[in-house]
């Protein structure tokens, strides 16, 4: 979508408002195997957490 704040205006121009979350879960495997997909800090590398496994 090239024009994604226009079609925002449209939506809600029509009274349609839009809802948006970010569901994460904990991945170990996962992001062992493809570390690009854990959530990463600023700086390279995986964001460490108090817990072992690592958020996706």
């Amino acid at each position: 979508m090239q024009d994604i704040k226009s079609f925002i205006q449209t939506l809600e121009n029509h009274n349609i408002y839009l809802i948006a979350r970010v569901v994460t879960f904990k991945g170990s495997n996962l992001c062992n195997h493809y570390p690009e997909f854990a959530i990463q800090k600023r700086m390279p590398g995986m964001y460490i957490l108090k817990t072992p496994s690592p958020l996706i």
